[in-house]
């Protein structure tokens, strides 16, 4: 009994060894097949092209062992084969189409890499090129608009000229017909601090083109040069004038004028001259005070205060 199970153990033994000798042979034999490598595309610029059509896969002729080929269906089976369009010449279509041509044999290393690091094999792509057809979408350009943007200067010092923004210009690409519901682009609302030296700040756009899944931007924010310069504090009498719809023929404001108190740049003193002071009379007007607005003053001057700051009004019959 004791010698049938012995015998028994050693024929398992020698099938065993058998099988893995066939299945090392097996292994080490070459053989071809086909194969399909996914591909994926990446530096094409979404914002300016649309991709309409393109080769999602690249057919391959694979010479080599099984062990090559295990390798691959068990560790890199499903990953893609990445191609950069980014260095392709792109020429300005007038956003017509066009088509795009990768030649294949520029990634055979990658294509090898993505095979096996093991055992023995060749890759052979079936196709000399990829091609892809893409689309320029349709563009407007804007001034980004200051909205909502304060500054504040250190003591003594404030705007000297006017700010200028980098880029001048924010292009956003999509269809026509969302374009045409854009009708401007302004920066979000911001609190900014500027030294004695001027300086340059970064400001975030209000992205309103995300409203449309279509379009895309050029630039999400700007910057924004403040220049800044010596202020002097001076004081201006200025003639309060009275604005309104139905102005009566004959009235009287008392006082008729007031004292604007302002920093205006050192280099810029008789700025002060342009400045007007009005008060603004509605239909019906029941207060007896009306509030005095400073208008039509350069941007580079900072209005301190009014004194005073409402005046009183008498209508003549």
């Amino acid at each position: 009994m004791w010698s049938r199970s012995r015998q028994y153990r050693s024929f398992l033994l020698i099938v065993a060894t058998m099988t893995v000798v066939w299945f090392a042979v097996a292994l080490s034999s070459t053989r071809t097949y086909n194969d399909n490598v996914s591909v994926s595309y990446t530096g094409i610029d979404t914002a300016r092209y649309v991709v309409l059509v393109k080769d999602s896969v690249l057919p391959v002729t694979v010479t080599g062992d099984g062990f090559a080929a295990l390798f691959h269906h068990w560790m890199w089976k499903g990953k893609s084969l990445s191609v950069s369009l980014q260095p392709l010449p792109l020429a300005t279509t007038g956003r017509k189409e066009q088509n795009l041509a990768i030649v294949s044999d520029e990634y055979m290393p990658e294509l090898s890499k993505n095979f096996s690091p093991i055992g023995k094999y060749e890759v052979k792509p079936n196709k000399d090129t990829l091609k892809i057809l893409i689309r320029e979408r349709k563009r407007r350009t804007y001034v980004p608009q200051l909205r909502g943007v304060t500054f504040s200067f250190a003591e003594g010092y404030g705007l000297k000229e006017t700010p200028t923004m980098s880029p001048s210009k924010v292009t956003l690409y999509g269809s026509e017909q969302s374009l045409s519901q854009i009708e401007a682009i302004y920066t979000k609302p911001a609190e900014v601090s500027v030294g004695a030296e001027g300086g340059k700040v970064r400001l975030d756009l209000e992205p309103v083109w995300k409203e449309y899944p279509d379009v895309r931007t050029s630039h999400n924010y700007i910057y924004v040069s403040v220049p800044t310069g010596a202020y002097v504090e001076t004081k201006k009498t200025v003639k309060v004038e009275l604005e309104g719809t139905n102005i009566p023929n004959t009235f009287k404001l008392y006082p008729d004028q007031v004292s604007v108190s302002a920093w205006v740049p050192q280099d810029d003193y008789f700025d002060m001259a342009d400045i007007r002071a009005v008060v603004r009379l509605e239909p019906n007007e029941s207060r007896a005070e009306l509030p005095v607005s400073i208008i039509d003053f350069p941007s580079n001057i900072r209005i301190r205060n009014i004194e005073p700051e409402k005046v009183q009004y008498v209508i003549i019959k």
